[in-house]
């Protein structure tokens, strides 16, 4: 998921062959049924909140960091927003 996000976002074929290609030796986790829970209950749970999450797929990105323990690289307003309310460790690209 984390792939298909980034190169959803990119406007220029040249940039997405340099991504796939960095991204080659990525090693691919398979989604636990508990991340995609947590991520269904990130998203409404924010809704509730007020907050208007852009990206279910950013709920999944998140969720997926949080279980594993890891940090959050991004450029993306929606995981500063999720990390005000749950364990999200972030870092800005």
């Amino acid at each position: 998921m984390i792939l298909l996000e980034i190169i959803q976002g990119l406007r220029e074929k040249k940039n997405r062959r340099k991504i796939e290609q960095k991204f080659r030796d990525l090693i691919l986790a398979p989604q636990k049924r508990s991340t995609i829970i947590l991520a269904a209950d990130i998203y409404q749970d924010l809704q509730r909140k007020g907050i208007r999450i852009r990206s279910i797929i950013d709920c999944l990105i998140a969720a997926s960091a949080i279980e594993i323990g890891a940090s959050l690289l991004h450029k993306d307003r929606d995981f500063e927003y999720i990390a005000e309310h749950y364990p999200l460790r972030l870092e800005k690209l």
